[in-house]
């Protein structure tokens, strides 16, 4: 039988101490790898936002926003309403002046919705505006950018229609 004076006793014993930290540390590392790739990749929030716009010509001018949100996630993501919203811009086209940019002069802030909270792994959600236009707005093209808040990630999307009319008009003038 060995004792502690032994030689080979301290041997064993540093062989017993040495697998049980080479499989605490394999059991470690099994642990982290799981939350920090697949769980943590798996239950990231994901989306997808595209929004097209048209304009409406009728008595009066209005742009018809359609906007598509789909998460592409495998978690539910709860919206933040009170930050998501659908600006709306007018270009600002100053005469006979070349820019590299245009400036934008914002005419309104729409709520996205309040029919959704939130919105299930793989679902698709539709919202549309008809946003008035003023008749004393006179611009050549619009710019709606859509900010869709969740509970840690905002995405954004934009998008720029254009009054063709009015594209007729002004090359007209010139």
């Amino acid at each position: 039988m060995l004792t502690p004076s032994d030689v080979t006793y301290w041997k064993d014993v540093a062989a017993i101490i040495q697998s049980g930290a080479t499989i605490t540390t394999l059991i470690l590392g099994i642990i982290t790898a799981y939350y920090k790739f697949l769980k943590g990749r798996v239950f990231h929030s994901r989306m997808e936002i595209i929004v097209t716009a048209s304009m409406l010509n009728a008595s009066q001018q209005f742009i018809k926003v359609l906007a598509k949100v789909k998460n592409t996630g495998s978690a539910m993501i709860h919206f933040d309403l009170a930050n998501s919203v659908l600006r709306v811009y007018a270009a600002k086209i100053e005469a006979n002046e070349f820019t590299e940019q245009v400036s934008w002069e914002k005419l309104a802030a729409l709520n996205f919705t309040d029919q959704h909270k939130w919105i299930e792994p793989n679902e698709m959600i539709e919202v549309n505006w008809l946003v008035d236009i003023p008749t004393t707005q006179s611009s050549t093209a619009y710019r709606l950018e859509l900010s869709v808040a969740g509970q840690k990630t905002i995405w954004k999307a934009d998008c720029i229609t254009s009054s063709e009319t009015k594209l007729d008009s002004l090359a007209s003038q010139r």
